[in-house]
């Protein structure tokens, strides 16, 4: 059995989908008897999973606003420095992506005899030079990349979500161990009886009986273009689709969306939906909505995918095809990607899947097919394979001969 120490920003009962995959992959840790703790930014004393011990050190809020939160990381990773040189031994440190660049503060901090994996759900710096936080090829970007690269080449394992992430990283510097991939899972609640019952509520809270629901749900971020959505809710309210847009989530595109849309009546906005109720709103939807700037390819994997075929509806998406949430949709057929997507395809798309029955029904059985390889299950699995041989047979390197974790 062995020791574990994660940090992450955010933990349950703090919202975030990296909060709640670490949730359950502790939760997996300490149940095969493994003694683990999570060290997060979060505040006051909510417990974790049993056999986890959460350590919560404050320092999570954020301002509004960019130069807000640049200062809100600066103090964040002031604060994990601070509580790192006190925690106790340790035989695996994790460190993640929240806030940006935590691998150097973890890197800088573990003792040189303790294993350290790298959970990459980001590439920066050159996710913020990418939306224009930080100028791209700046002096603050070189400053901040080779700062990152040198913290990578100190961990031992680095596990990216897709293998375009891995491409980038591997990219970026030879010299760092070469990434593991292993996709994200859908974070959602187990499987209710009474969840038909629950879906068929929620449905007609949100749209008309007769309509057919596309949902885009979660983070309105920085990452996520909606142009073409846009395009696509006003020509689909003026031509009387039977599509219902349904936007649930928050995030700074949010307002300019709400904005573009107006009150048209084909269109329902939600604030996000507790983490209990996830699995009930996802499977409302008929169709889900997923979109990512195609500079962004291998930077970020947009999670919404998983969710979406997790519960068995097919997914559209919005974006580049390489990255791996868009091959996961090609190569199940579970929906359909569309490249640099104007609102005039996407709206062709929608009259096609409402006229043509045969297509529709393969795009829901290869959603319902693909739903086993996006699990919390399968994602645990391909975790502990490469978290425990370390600490039980000393073979940490084996996981490197493999790209890819089936």
């Amino acid at each position: 059995m062995a020791r574990f120490l994660f940090v992450n920003r955010v933990y349950p009962p703090e919202a975030g989908a990296t909060g709640q995959l670490l949730w359950e992959l502790t939760a997996e840790l300490a149940a095969a008897g493994h003694e683990v703790t999570v060290m997060t930014l979060g505040a006051g004393e909510a417990p974790g999973p049993e056999g986890v011990t959460v350590v919560r050190i404050g320092g999570g809020a954020q301002g509004r606003g960019l130069w807000a939160r640049a200062v809100g990381y600066v103090g964040q990773h002031v604060s994990l420095v601070w509580h790192l040189r006190s925690q106790p031994a340790a035989d695996v440190w994790v460190s993640m992506t929240d806030p940006p660049m935590q691998a150097v503060s973890v890197a800088w901090f573990c003792p040189a005899e303790t294993r350290l994996v790298h959970w990459a759900q980001d590439v920066y710096p050159e996710v913020a030079e990418e939306v224009g936080v930080l100028a791209r090829g700046g002096w603050a970007a070189r400053v901040f990349r080779r700062l990152a690269m040198a913290a990578l080449r100190r961990h031992d394992t680095v596990v990216a979500v897709g293998r375009c992430m891995a491409d980038r990283l591997a990219a970026r510097d030879p010299g760092a161990p070469r990434p593991v991939v292993i996709p994200n899972w859908a974070p959602l609640p187990e499987p209710a009886p009474d969840d038909a019952a629950r879906v068929a509520s929620f449905r007609r809270q949100i749209a008309p009986p007769e309509s057919r629901v596309i949902m885009y749900s979660g983070n309105f971020g920085r990452a996520h273009s909606f142009a073409a959505v846009v395009e696509a809710v006003r020509a689909t309210a003026q031509t009387g689709s039977p599509w219902h847009w349904v936007f649930i989530g928050g995030g700074p595109r949010l307002p300019w969306l709400q904005q573009e849309v107006g009150v048209l009546a084909n269109t329902t906005f939600l604030p996000p939906q507790p983490w209990n109720d996830l699995r009930v709103s996802l499977a409302a939807a008929d169709l889900h909505l997923a979109s990512m700037e195609s500079n962004l390819t291998g930077l970020v994997v947009p999670s919404k995918v998983y969710g979406a075929l997790a519960v068995g509806r097919p997914c559209l998406l919005l974006g580049p095809a390489d990255g791996e949430a868009a091959r996961l949709v090609i190569d199940s057929g579970a929906g359909r990607v569309l490249e640099a997507a104007s609102g005039p395809e996407l709206t062709a798309v929608l009259d096609h899947l409402e006229r043509d029955a045969a297509a529709w029904a393969a795009m829901v059985a290869a959603a319902h097919a693909v739903a086993p390889d996006v699990s919390r299950a399968r994602g645990l699995a391909r975790w502990l394979a490469v978290l425990t041989p370390s600490v039980n047979d000393g073979t940490a390197k084996a996981a490197h001969s493999s790209d890819f974790i089936p």
